[in-house]
């Protein structure tokens, strides 16, 4: 399954496709949900055969929304527009890992953090920790708990951060499975370019580094702001952090 062609609820629904009727002898992870919530925190369940949320709670306390409102669909539609793009590539290719490796997916954890709404219309910083709840008889993830965390009294930047933890993991791929799609975004020259203006380089100072001409440089500034569709550095190296370019 190509993860850059299909949306999170078509990702889920040919997921859900996968499972046999008969195959669900459930091993269930020893979590208690009622030791999971408090004011800053909430969480829910999803079956991925039943390709949905089966469990929620904390949604009231965290967000402010009713907790009979709570689907998947509805916590997707509250991310920030520009961290769910990520964190869906993110998710895709976990999910993808876990189905490809029975038996290894109980341990395996990951975490993000991204900005999510809540019923005022301002965001939250949260971190969300998923882990495989229940497994079937032939050890394939079949329940996600996903809970999220307030953690917004951090000062940490706008992009989405994530760790993967799983057993021999390839972690070069898994990445490159997430942001190939702007493994070519930028040329080689461009990526080179980019990585002196995060350091904070002037024009002159990148040109003289890369022995090329300063106007070459002011040239390449100016392409990489206009291929980005960003007007100044500092939303540049944003960009760029946030599509695995840096």
């Amino acid at each position: 399954m190509n993860i850059e062609e299909v949306n999170m609820r078509d990702f889920f629904t040919q997921i859900s496709t996968t499972f046999s009727k008969n195959s669900f002898r459930f091993q269930e992870n020893d979590i208690s949900k009622e030791d999971l919530i408090n004011n800053k925190e909430c969480f829910y369940i999803f079956d991925i055969k039943q390709n949905k949320v089966i469990y929620h709670n904390g949604f009231q306390n965290l967000l402010g929304f009713y907790e009979e409102d709570i689907s998947l669909e509805f916590i997707l539609e509250k991310y920030h527009p520009e961290d769910i793009e990520t964190v869906n590539r993110i998710a895709k290719a976990t999910i993808l890992h876990c189905l490809s490796t029975p038996f290894q997916c109980k341990d395996s954890t990951l975490q993000i953090t991204f900005r999510i709404i809540n019923n005022e219309g301002s965001y939250k910083k949260v971190l969300s920790q998923s882990t495989a709840f229940q497994i079937n008889i032939r050890g394939i993830m079949t329940h996600i708990l996903v809970k999220l965390v307030d953690i917004s009294f951090l000062e940490i930047s706008f992009c989405v951060n994530w760790y993967f933890h799983a057993k021999d993991l390839d972690v070069d791929a898994f990445r490159n499975q997430i942001y190939n799609a702007y493994n070519d975004f930028f040329t080689i020259r461009e990526k080179e370019i980019i990585v002196e203006i995060e350091k904070g380089l002037t024009s002159k100072l990148i040109a003289e580094k890369l022995n090329i001409s300063e106007h070459t440089i002011a040239t390449h500034r100016k392409n990489i702001l206009k291929k980005a569709g960003r007007h100044n550095t500092k939303d540049l190296i944003l960009f760029c952090k946030r599509k695995g370019v840096l």
